[in-house]
């Protein structure tokens, strides 16, 4: 897409009064002229006229050519207005879409920080009771050794034979 410029275009209503005041110049001397033809011999009026119509067909073909030219111009500045406008539309959906889709991160953002401190909140306040049932559970393992070892030693004594301690004695 270009990005030149349009030059600066009168409004429709300047540009037609400007056109219409030309016309009605031309127009008005050529009917004074064709009003002084009735004095004027028949030969140079037939001349006349005949020089006078073709400049009338002259002036039409040339403000039909500049209206072609106007209308060609329009017409371009709408086909090109329409593209700006289809690439302003699209432009404009994209930024709404960034819009929400920034919103949504810095939501999501939120949330997960939100999520990270209470977990962070909960830990630290479960932390002293993971370490009194820690302890507690450190203290059962130990009462639990204790009493295997204490189990083996009592079925250890009741399985061996009681021996005489006057076997070493014998020397």
């Amino acid at each position: 897409m270009s990005t030149t410029e349009c030059p600066k275009l009168p409004s429709y209503t300047e540009l037609r009064k400007d056109k219409l005041d030309k016309i009605d110049k031309y127009f008005g001397e050529v009917l004074t002229n064709y009003s002084g033809l009735a004095t004027s011999s028949a030969s140079n009026v037939s001349n006349l006229i005949a020089s006078y119509n073709n400049q009338l067909k002259t002036i039409n073909n040339e403000l039909i050519n500049q209206l072609n030219t106007s209308l060609d111009g329009l017409a371009e500045q709408h086909a090109t207005l329409k593209q700006k406008q289809e690439l302003y539309d699209t432009n404009t959906t994209l930024l709404k879409d960034l819009k929400q889709a920034i919103k949504d991160k810095t939501v999501e953002e939120s949330a997960k920080a939100k999520n990270a401190s209470e977990t962070t909140q909960v830990v630290d306040n479960t932390k002293l009771w993971h370490y009194i049932f820690m302890g507690v559970n450190i203290a059962l393992l130990l009462i639990n050794i204790g009493l295997l070892v204490y189990l083996y030693m009592v079925s250890a004594q009741s399985v061996l034979p009681k021996l005489p301690r006057s076997i070493n004695s014998n020397k």
